[in-house]
């Protein structure tokens, strides 16, 4: 029931751009020590070539964003390159859920957690930039330079869960 409420959050967030969002400033050990914010940067292939399996799970990735362009409602659509062992760089679409965040630009180092989902054939902003038929609906975001983390209001309670080192359910 939890994962249907966030689900139905982040959607109508996206298409209402009713955003609002939370800033907490984050202990470095707990990415230091990787207790916290757990990343999926090694399941990236298999989520690509096998996105009704993933469409629609909570994952996680840790990328630099190399581009950024205006997605729905003004909100950002982030390419993020991912690494994954070993020494591959995949490029992954990220839709925000939130609205002009200053730690979102090129060239920043970011962890994202959100929703894993089929791109859909009338959505015109991943139509016109994405190549692949999926992307993550991103609700909650570590900058690594700045150790700050930003998130969807009303979220708190999973980026806690993942900040503590698991992925909610």
């Amino acid at each position: 029931m939890r994962k249907f409420l966030v689900i139905t959050l982040a959607i109508a967030t996206l298409f209402t751009g009713c955003a609002t969002t939370g800033t907490s400033k984050i202990d470095k050990s707990l990415v230091e020590k990787k207790k916290g914010f757990p990343v999926f940067n090694h399941l990236f292939m298999d989520a690509k070539t096998n996105v009704n399996k993933y469409h629609g799970k909570l994952l996680a990735f840790e990328g630099k964003i190399v581009q950024k362009v205006e997605g729905h409602k003004g909100k950002p659509y982030l390419k993020l390159q991912v690494a994954q062992p070993p020494l591959r760089i995949h490029n992954l679409w990220v839709g925000s859920l939130l609205k002009g965040e200053k730690y979102l630009d090129v060239g920043s180092d970011v962890r994202v957690m959100g929703f894993f989902s089929k791109t859909e054939d009338d959505d015109i902003v991943s139509q016109k930039y994405n190549n692949e038929n999926f992307h993550l609906l991103g609700f909650c975001f570590l900058s690594i330079k700045e150790m700050k983390m930003v998130l969807l209001e009303g979220t708190g309670s999973q980026c806690n869960e993942w900040m503590n080192g698991s992925l909610p359910q």
